[in-house]
């Protein structure tokens, strides 16, 4: 946006305007702590795109911090032009001004004589300073934090460098009644403030203006609330089990990442720490263990790929079950297997990370996991090696009272994957499994077994063995018979895998195998004395 300014007390200018031309005199404000960075005035005046230098500040007019340029130009000529400066003072890299709302992004003006013979433009740079982006306020007890960021360097230029901000409140979504929370004696030139003085439990609004150095406004921020409240105590306590060599840390996320050393308690495997936190705060967070060598282990880590297990239950009319997600953009479909005891499954390997599923019916009907509470986009969400609510970090808004966060290490253990049955004689069974890897606090892994597994009565324990074991013989059976197995996971804090996974064999009696090695130079001297003889 231009101010056109009549001057008459340029005489000189006089003459020019007699010979039916013009004078236009361009002039910049820069403030005060620009005065050393070398000014240009940039524009399409003789013809051709060029630059002119400007001269300043304080020259014309005088002591306003004006830099000017005077340029003969004829009346009715329209032309285009910016203003750029020097930030570095080496003649390099010179920044324009950013592009304006013309059809150029350009400046735009026509000459016009007035008759005074001159014609002045007075600029401010970039016209409207940039607005202030993505406001957020923090509530605190009986005050507000507010962050934002800066308007981008070309149209914020002049507000980091001799302007300021005014940060504005009320306690209605559209106003009125907006005050201005910072007093005029207080110069805001960084991107947080902190409003005091609020009430508790009331709704605050928020929005924040840049100032550039000449006093222009630019729009409002983003209108961001909070509500302040009193600060409550949060314990966060984990169980970690036998994991522990030296120390347990929470890292949280409160709009920045820090890690805080917890406390053991006594001699148990439970490690907790209290910290006094604002209500309704939004946090991410996790656990983190550091070892004697100083080697951090996150919950919850990138690690590599496992083989999932999908169950569906069987019902009535039920011929075939299909699951299809996200893993392969929903490519190639998956079986599962109808196993005896009321269950469909199948296994998919499946990198680390967050997807989409759903499972297919008698190869039409789409439906949900029902044993999957958490859905996105219409499907059932499942999270690998991280929890479903958001990749690799837990959750959690702060209440309005004192709070106990008990948690596992990693929560819920996976089924162990690939497990198989095989006749080991007459009279055993050899179970192996794939060891559950990517859940750090595996402690064993639990087997059942029955012979009529439609009868949820009848599983009985076989054993309860270490992790450190994937294998197991089941002895002392009938031959004949068809055993059906199920193993889960347990972890140090005692939860186990959600479903098992399932298996079946049959003991059959073992029959004598003999092989069989042929001595090839005994046959090839047997072969060669009938060649001789039949000679």
């Amino acid at each position: 946006m231009f101010v056109m300014k009549d001057k008459y007390n340029l005489i000189l200018f006089t003459f020019y305007f007699l010979l039916f031309t013009s004078s236009c005199l361009y002039a910049v404000n820069l403030p005060d702590t620009w005065a050393n960075i070398p000014k240009k005035l940039s524009g399409n005046f003789t013809g051709t795109w060029a630059d002119t230098d400007m001269y300043g500040p304080d020259v014309y007019p005088a002591d306003t911090g004006y830099w000017y340029r005077v340029l003969k130009l004829i009346p009715g000529s329209q032309f285009q032009f910016k203003f750029k400066i020097d930030p570095d003072s080496d003649g390099q890299n010179y920044l324009f001004e950013p592009d304006f709302s013309t059809n150029s992004g350009n400046r735009e003006i026509t000459v016009t004589d007035n008759g005074s013979g001159t014609m002045n433009v007075f600029c401010n740079w970039a016209d409207t300073p940039g607005t202030p982006l993505n406001l957020n306020a923090l509530s605190d007890s009986g005050s507000a934090s507010l962050y934002w960021d800066t308007p981008s360097f070309n149209d914020g230029y002049d507000v980091a460098y001799g302007g300021w901000y005014n940060i504005y409140y009320c306690t209605g979504a559209a106003g009125p009644g907006w005050v201005k929370a910072n007093p005029n004696t207080e110069t805001v030139t960084n991107t947080y403030y902190k409003v005091n003085n609020l009430m508790n439990d009331t709704v605050y609004y928020f929005y924040v203006r840049a100032y550039d150095a000449y006093g222009v406004a630019s729009d409002t921020s983003n209108i961001d609330s909070c509500i302040p409240v009193s600060k409550v105590n949060i314990t966060f306590r984990v169980y970690v089990g036998e994991m522990i060599d030296s120390a347990v840390y929470l890292g949280m996320d409160t709009g920045s990442w820090q890690e805080i050393l917890l406390s053991q308690e006594g001699s148990t495997n439970y490690w907790s720490e209290t910290l006094v936190l604002s209500s309704n705060l939004f946090i991410e967070y996790k656990f983190v263990i550091v070892d004697t060598a100083n080697d951090k282990q996150y919950e919850y880590p990138v690690a590599q790929t496992i083989r999932y297990m999908f169950i569906y239950p069987d019902t009535t009319g039920l011929s075939q079950v299909q699951v299809q997600g996200s893993w392969n953009d929903w490519g190639t479909k998956t079986d599962l297997t109808e196993d005896e005891d009321g269950y469909w499954r199948g296994e998919v390997n499946l990198d680390p990370g967050q997807y989409e599923y759903k499972f297919i019916l008698n190869g039409s009907n789409y439906v949900f996991d029902p044993y999957n509470q958490y859905q996105r986009n219409n499907n059932s969400l499942l999270a690998i090696d991280c929890l479903p609510s958001n990749s690799y970090m837990r959750e959690f808004t702060v209440p309005q009272s004192d709070t106990i966060i008990n948690v596992d290490w990693e929560d819920t253990p996976l089924t162990p994957p690939n497990f198989i049955a095989n006749p080991y004689n007459n009279s055993s069974v050899r179970l192996q499994w794939t060891q559950v890897s990517s859940s750090e606090d595996i402690d064993s892994y639990i087997l059942y077994y029955t012979e009529t597994p439609w009868d949820t009565s009848t599983w009985i324990k076989i054993t309860e063995i270490e992790s450190d074991m994937n294998y197991y013989y089941h002895t002392n059976l009938i031959m004949g018979d068809t055993y059906y197995y199920r193993i889960y996971s347990r972890d140090y804090g005692g939860n186990t895998s959600v479903w098992p996974n399932f298996e079946s064999a049959t003991v059959a009696s073992g029959i004598a195998v003999y092989f069989k090695v042929e001595n090839r130079e005994e046959l090839n001297l047997e072969a060669r004395s009938k060649r001789q003889e039949a000679r």
